[in-house]
């Protein structure tokens, strides 16, 4: 039958549940990839796969990307202790994209998993 071809990966099935604090999420990745001054092609291929999967308008990202290279924007973290493990694991895997955590990486993942 046709439903046998259509398996969802555990990976989509964790987004999935991030998806009502997507914007928790994205907001604290932007801060990630932003945080050592520079964002990478990677960072960025990144950030657009996760907007996309949330369905965010990429235009609209962009803004949010000024934001986070000026430092303007703030970490955000649901109540949610389960939700909140899963967003750290996000900026986790942003900042580790370029196979090195910076010094600003670092202070800011460390910041994050005292909220």
């Amino acid at each position: 039958d046709s439903n046998a071809s259509f398996t969802v990966g555990k990976e989509l099935d964790a987004l999935e549940e991030l998806f009502a604090v997507r914007d928790y999420a994205l907001n604290n990745v932007l801060m990630m990839v932003a945080a050592d001054g520079r964002i990478t092609e990677q960072e960025m291929q990144y950030v657009n796969t996760l907007a996309k999967k949330w369905n965010y308008d990429l235009s609209k990202i962009q803004g949010f990307l000024e934001l986070a290279k000026a430092n303007k924007l703030v970490v955000r973290m649901p109540q949610n202790t389960k939700q909140k493990h899963k967003i750290v694991a996000l900026m986790e895997k942003a900042a580790n994209l370029d196979n090195s955590i910076s010094a600003e990486e670092r202070t800011l993942l460390e910041q994050v998993k005292t909220l």
